[in-house]
């Protein structure tokens, strides 16, 4: 950032996407409201590195707090440990903005530990361990807090005590009646993340049940619930109070999907060739029952692989350590 001198201009650098342009404008409105106009000046800001392109509003406060630095009303030793993030109106207020967990433990990663956001993200950002998050609702306070006055609020947050607080849609399995083979489908699906497709006419439970899935999932671990989160965060999707997702997120795709768009997590459903000769070995009686299967219904060998790691996973919740002809029964 530089002042220098000539007609008052103020200039944004640096491969800016339009929402990063106007920032000039919210931020000399939200100065200026707030007590410190620009000064008459050259002002150039420089965001760098030049060849990535900068999208969103977070670097509104940024941008506002490195001029008042360089224009003297603010220390640069107090500034250099801290990341700053924020869209400003135009009347100083601070407003939230999307990403900004990602961005906190990018931060963190990079040994910036004392973040200061609007007071609508500071839950959100406090769930990243190692990460001091104060809090504003103006940039007023901003100012305030590092000139000697007023101290913004510190956020503080327990995520391993938030996964224990697992928050119910009110959608249960046991609440369906019936449907004794799709609930036991599902159980096996959510086990180890197999693929479920439900076929059927309108008003069978197929939707109904799908929707209940997600209850029956394994609960998420903290490093699952933080991508999760980023996830959430980045599309704008965080609930208030609600500043870690702690359940397995579920969505509803369009019928038409593609494959790709199906893609799970990796887990024993996609499992390659070489685990499942490790973890997959059929018996002589199970490899038998196998072969019957595939000279009767000609299944093919993706099928024949598929059904292999069904019935592993229905050992599994029998307790199981071998694969069983009944276990390649039920899979069938």
């Amino acid at each position: 950032m530089k002042l220098s001198c000539g007609l008052p201009a103020f200039t944004v650098v640096g491969l800016p996407h339009g929402a990063v342009r106007e920032s000039r404008d919210r931020v000399a409105a939200a100065l200026r409201n707030s007590g410190f106009p620009l000064p008459p000046r050259c002002i150039t800001v420089n965001l760098a590195p030049g060849d990535v392109r900068k999208e969103g509003t977070a670097f509104d406060l940024p941008i506002a707090v490195g001029l008042l630095a360089v224009g003297g009303h603010l220390d640069d030793s107090l500034l250099s440990e801290c990341a700053f993030l924020g869209e400003l109106g135009l009347d100083g207020s601070l407003r939230p903005i999307h990403g900004a967990l990602p961005i906190a433990a990018e931060c963190a990663a990079a040994g910036i530990h004392n973040l200061v956001v609007p007071s609508t993200n500071a839950e959100e950002e406090s769930v990243i361990p190692g990460v001091t998050v104060l809090s504003a609702e103006t940039s007023g306070d901003v100012i305030t807090h590092f000139r000697g006055g007023r101290s913004l609020e510190e956020g503080v947050l327990d995520p391993r005590g938030l996964l224990q607080e697992s928050v119910s849609d009110g959608l249960d399995v046991r609440d369906v009646r019936g449907q004794a083979v799709a609930k036991r489908v599902l159980e096996i699906a959510a086990a180890v993340s197999h693929n479920v497709l439900f076929l059927g006419p309108l008003g069978s439970g197929k939707t109904m049940l799908a929707r209940r899935l997600a209850g029956i999932l394994p609960l998420l671990t903290l490093d699952e619930a933080l991508e999760s989160t980023r996830v959430h965060s980045v599309a704008g999707m965080l609930r208030s109070g609600t500043p870690l997702v702690s359940r397995s997120p579920f969505r509803a795709p369009h019928h038409t999907i593609s494959y790709a768009g199906l893609e799970a997590v990796h887990a024993k459903g996609h499992m390659r060739p070489l685990e499942l000769r490790r973890w997959c070995r059929p018996s002589r009686a199970v490899s038998r029952l196998l072969q019957r299967a595939v000279d009767r219904v000609g299944l093919s060998a993706r099928s024949y692989h598929r059904i292999l790691k069904v019935a592993r996973t229905i050992a599994d919740l029998d307790g199981s350590e071998e694969i069983r002809c009944h276990h390649v029964g039920e899979a069938l």
